[in-house]
C-alpha cells in the first residue's frame, strides 16, 4: 500500500500571483508551429511543420532501427524532410516515394532544411552529431 505524502509547492520565480493553470484540454489543443525558411540558392521559401509527439517517436524509432540494422546516415535527412515540409495549405509537400529523388538534391540545401527541422523541434547541433555518430561516417553525396 502506498503512503500519501504531503507536498508543499512553492511557486517558481516565473509564476506570478495571477496564474492560469493549464488544463488537459488546453495542452491537447496546443497548435503546432510552422516556420518558413528562405532557401537563398533557389530564390524561394519552404514551410516546415513542427513534429507532434508521435512524429518525434517515429523519428527516434527510425533512427534506432536503422542503427540496429547497421544502416548508415544515408537518406535520413531526406526521410525527415519528407515528413516535415508542407505546402501553403498544410498538406505534405512530398510523398514518401519521393525520398530517393530528394537525395539527389544538393547536400547544402538538404542540410539547411534538415538543420532547420532539428531547431524547430528543439534538437540542437549536438543531437545531429549524436545521430551521425550512431550511424558512423556521414556520407555527403
Amino acid at each position: 500500500m502506498e503512503e500519501c505524502m504531503e507536498v508543499i509547492v512553492e511557486p517558481s520565480d516565473e509564476v506570478q500571483e495571477s496564474v492560469k493553470y493549464l488544463t488537459a484540454s488546453d495542452l491537447l489543443k496546443a497548435p503546432r508551429k510552422i516556420v518558413e525558411k528562405k532557401i537563398e540558392s533557389l530564390g524561394g521559401v519552404v514551410r516546415i511543420k513542427e513534429f507532434r509527439g508521435k512524429d518525434q517517436d517515429q523519428f527516434e524509432k527510425d533512427a534506432a532501427q536503422a542503427k540496429k540494422r547497421g544502416d548508415d546516415f544515408r537518406g535520413f535527412r531526406a526521410k525527415t524532410i519528407v515528413a516535415s515540409l508542407i505546402d501553403e495549405s498544410g498538406r505534405p509537400l512530398f510523398q514518401s516515394k519521393q525520398q530517393l529523388e530528394l537525395q539527389e538534391m544538393p547536400f547544402s540545401i538538404l542540410d539547411t532544411i534538415f538543420t532547420e527541422i532539428l531547431e524547430l523541434n528543439g534538437m540542437d547541433k549536438d543531437a545531429e552529431d549524436r545521430i551521425k555518430e550512431d550511424f558512423g561516417e556521414d556520407p555527403r553525396d
